[in-house]
Parts: structure tokens; sequence; C-alpha cells
């Protein structure tokens, strides 16, 4: 369902789903507030999507709501000043690998420089650390002129561990050639769901049962499965899925992610036929540091490189995205 048709309703503070409370005085009003975090609902995410995200000039696929929230329903935060919902951060854990991903750390230019992102984050982050859990994060890099950067987060105890890109594919007048012809490489069908999912498990490193199901079956969605012909198992998928325009808050592009892949010639591949049926409009992907090398590939195929950021995390660990050739996170891009 694209986000512009979804609720649009202003969050109210549900008593039900507060986790934490904080008592304040201003020095400027001369009152006492109440600051609560409470768990996002569904309804509530895509509120903060739809007015908060694209306002930001970022660019969600169509999906990006129902598939993050099935990952982790709990892992969704809002800030209320009293009533008023001031800020937003997401923590998506992933219970079997003790990680949790952070994202939508957002606070509306209106209740900027009030401290409120802070007041967030400390009454989230900190217990995920003590609870053992590896936090990961994308960020800008240093020296762009954005507040919340590599630097921003370093001071939290984050370094980086490898630098990830955003590259873009424009179609310039030319058709892409169609004349793929990749016996092992077929459309998926539902049925190839649950073979999907175990190899998708293989290079994440856990199952993601609910998020893959949102993510790929949907009707803006493409995706392309290959398959080892002695084994029968999959051995690479690749999807494509159109995006959100904070202009027009309708399809504006389309945006390429995850492809995994055994080989990066089997990878090139997945991405020549993704391409192939949606080039009418920009598409982009990014492209994890630990497979850098395979920008030579993109070049040749007529993607630029538009962007970098920080794939940051703490306490450090090893990135393992050997066989990603385009990364799926929550994390959001301006274009």
């Amino acid at each position: 369902m694209p986000i512009s048709t979804l609720s649009s309703r202003k969050p109210i503070l549900d008593e039900n789903r507060i986790i934490r409370k904080l008592s304040i005085t201003s020095s400027v009003e001369e009152k006492d507030h109440t600051l609560s975090v409470m768990h996002m609902s569904e309804e509530n995410l895509h509120y903060v999507f739809e007015h908060w995200v694209l306002e930001q000039g970022w660019y969600p696929t169509q999906h990006s709501v129902p598939a993050t929230y099935r990952a982790d329903p709990r892992g969704f935060y809002l800030l209320f000043k009293d009533e008023e919902p001031v800020a937003s951060l997401s923590a998506v854990c992933d219970e079997i690998q003790k990680s949790a991903f952070l994202g939508l750390y957002i606070v509306p230019k209106e209740y900027r420089e009030k401290g409120y992102g802070k007041t967030l984050w400390k009454m989230v982050v900190p217990s995920l650390l003590e609870q053992g859990y590896t936090l990961g994060l994308n960020a800008a890099q240093k020296n762009l002129g954005i507040l919340a950067d590599e630097s921003y987060y370093e001071k939290w105890g984050f370094t980086t561990i490898q630098v990830d890109e955003v590259w873009q594919y424009t179609e310039k007048g030319s058709t892409p050639s169609t004349n793929f012809q990749y016996p092992h490489i077929r459309p998926y069908t539902a049925s190839d769901l649950e073979k999907v999912i175990a190899y998708d498990a293989s290079v994440y490193g856990t199952v993601r049962k609910e998020f893959i199901k949102e993510w790929i079956e949907k009707e803006d969605t493409i995706v392309y499965i290959s398959f080892d012909s002695k084994a029968g198992a999959v051995n690479g998928y690749g999807v494509i899925s159109s995006r959100i325009s904070a202009k027009d808050k309708e399809e504006s592009g389309y945006r390429i992610g995850p492809v995994y892949a055994k080989t990066p010639a089997l990878a090139r591949q997945l991405l020549e036929l993704l391409v192939a049926t949606t080039y009418k409009r920009p598409i982009v992907l990014d492209l994890p540091g630990s497979n850098i090398s395979f920008r030579e590939t993109l070049i040749g195929m007529g993607f630029h490189k538009t962007n970098s950021m920080a794939c940051m995390s703490n306490p450090p660990r090893i990135a393992k995205d050997v066989e990603t050739y385009a990364k799926v996170s929550l994390a959001f891009y301006k274009r």
C-alpha cells in the first residue's frame, strides 16, 4: 500500500505503550512538563514516515513501513512532550545475533535544539548496550555539514567499520538490453519463499521470515532468484522496489536491495535483469564497503556514485557482507 494512502492521524500518547517517563521544568515557560517514551503502533509508524521521514527528503520504498515493523514491532519509539510527539528512534532487534540496528532518529524542525533527540537516545540506547546488544547504524561522513554525522555518533561510542556507497542508475534515452539469457535465473514465485528465506539467512546470519515475506511479495516489487544447477538450492537473489517521492509522495523511482550472490559474476547477472525490467526511472542501491571492488561493475552498467555513508557499530564488529552486493536496512537516504 502506498504510504500516501496510509493513516496520517497524529499519534496520541497511549498509557499502555509507555515505557519511561521523565519530569522536566522549562525555565522559559516556567512550568513543568512530562517527557514520555512510547512504543509506536504501526499506525504511529505510518505517521512518522508520512510526516517526518518524507519531509527530510528521504526516499523509502513503498512497503518499508510494514516490512520493518514486522521485523520487530517493539523496536520503534516516540518521545512525547506532554501530549505532543517530538522525536522518533528505531532500534530493531535481532534476538538470535543479539544485535540491533538504529534508524529513524528524527526530531522535527520546530522541536530541534531543545535536547529531545538526546533525551530519547539516552532513554533507549544505553539499556540495549547493558543487555549486551551490538548496535549498528549508518551515518553521514564527517565534514558534510550534517549535525548527526559520523563524529556525532563517535561521541556515543560508535566506531566506523566500513564506508558504504549509494549508487544511482538513470536511463539516458537508450533502452537496456533485455537479451540476457541465464538459464539458472528466473522470476520469483510464492513457492520459492522458504528457499529464499533459507539462503537469505545463510548470508544475513539469522532467519528473517516475516521481513522477507513482507519485503518481496508485493505488486510493486520484482524479484529474481538463481539456483545452483547441481544442488538445486538458491545461490543468489535480487529485489527491486518502487520508492516514494518526498515532493509528491508518489512513485519516484526504484531501489535495488538486497542483492545476495555467491559470486560477483552472478550478482551482475541479477542486476542486469533488475535494471532491464524497470529502467525508465532512477534506480538506487547501497553498495557495502566490504565489496567496494564491485564499483567497476556498476560503472560499466551505467551507475554513478551519489553518496557515501559510514557504517558504524558499538561495540565494534567485523563486517560480514561478502555475498552482499546491494544492502537493505532501516536506514533511509537523501537522493
